[in-house]
């Protein structure tokens, strides 16, 4: 059914995103498996929690590996594009994960706060 179409998704984005992807290769295999994903908010939140496992994994390896980072973070840089749109329960879920990468991250609080000033306008504030 469904279900099974977004994992099979989720493989074959996480088969696709080896250290040899070139990087708009990546970017396109990101964006169509947001698009996928947004029909499961399961499946978008397992997919970055993959995303991120893999990165962390190669940093605590010894063996950093920046592209897996950079696929961690545009996935989840894809919340401001949510905010933008005015879907804020996905802007504040993939915000969410943002902060979770890196918690540092002055963008991500930056969107933070602009996500909380459209949550009061609109009184779905989390």
């Amino acid at each position: 059914g469904s279900n099974e179409k977004v994992y099979i998704m989720l493989r074959d984005t996480l088969e696709i995103l080896t250290p040899d992807t070139p990087v708009l290769v990546r970017m396109e295999t990101l964006r169509r498996a947001t698009l996928y994903a947004r029909k499961d908010p399961v499946a978008a939140k397992e997919l970055l929690a993959r995303l991120h496992a893999r990165a962390t994994s190669a940093e605590s390896a010894g063996k950093p590996d920046a592209l897996a980072w950079f696929d961690a973070g545009y996935l989840a840089d894809s919340g401001f594009a949510h905010l933008r749109a005015g879907d804020l329960g996905a802007a504040r879920e993939r915000l969410r994960l943002a902060s979770a990468i890196n918690a540092d991250d002055p963008l991500t609080h930056a969107y933070l706060v602009e996500l909380e000033r459209a949550e009061a306008a609109t009184g779905k504030a989390n």
